[in-house]
């Protein structure tokens, strides 16, 4: 084939890449970030759950030594939310005010910083944000419930404590909707 002058100097001129090269290059990064971030998130969902599982079983250990201590477990005040009634549970084991009865002498701090959801973005505020649970009575306030809700289905939902969380019925610690709960002493 003949080549002509100006085909050869057009060609060495022109060294950039064309419109389709750049396009299908930008198209490979997206979907390698994307299957990056998709991975990423999973990740953390699942660092949270794990957060939760670890928190439930420190405060149920919390309490345990509470009882040991005083004989029985906390009874807190309630709220108009469920973070309140957390906001005063955490009170109590960390002051040991607020918790149904006077407590003589010196407080020893049975946890001295009670979490709180990993996804409670105003943990200090009673707005029914996402939150752990905790409730008492049962059976002559000899008894507690821990409650957390994980964002995915885990393993640890076939060995935790299943059924009611306030009624029989209620299906509140039902594996299905992925709440967590410990119960001591529970009548649900």
């Amino acid at each position: 084939m003949l080549y002509n002058k100006n085909m050869i100097l057009s060609r060495k001129n022109n060294k950039g890449f064309t419109l389709i090269e750049l396009l299908v290059v930008v198209a490979i990064i997206g979907v390698l970030s994307s299957v990056v971030l998709v991975s990423i998130n999973s990740a953390r969902i699942s660092a949270r759950d794990t957060r939760r599982i670890s928190d439930m079983k420190n405060i149920s250990t919390a309490l345990e030594l509470f009882y040991s201590a005083y004989g029985r477990y906390p009874i807190t005040a309630g709220a108009s939310y469920w973070d309140g009634h957390w906001m005063n549970f955490q009170t109590c084991l960390e002051t040991g005010v607020g918790c149904g009865f006077t407590i003589s002498g010196i407080y020893e701090p049975v946890m001295k910083d009670v979490p709180n959801d990993p996804k409670d973005v105003t943990p200090n505020v009673s707005d029914n944000s996402v939150t752990y649970y905790f409730s008492y009575n049962c059976t002559n306030n000899q008894g507690y419930l821990l409650k957390a809700r994980l964002e995915k289905n885990h393993n640890i939902l076939q060995s935790d404590a299943d059924g009611g969380a306030f009624s029989a019925v209620d299906l509140g610690c039902a594996d299905t909707y992925n709440y967590y709960c410990i119960k001591q002493n529970w009548c649900y």
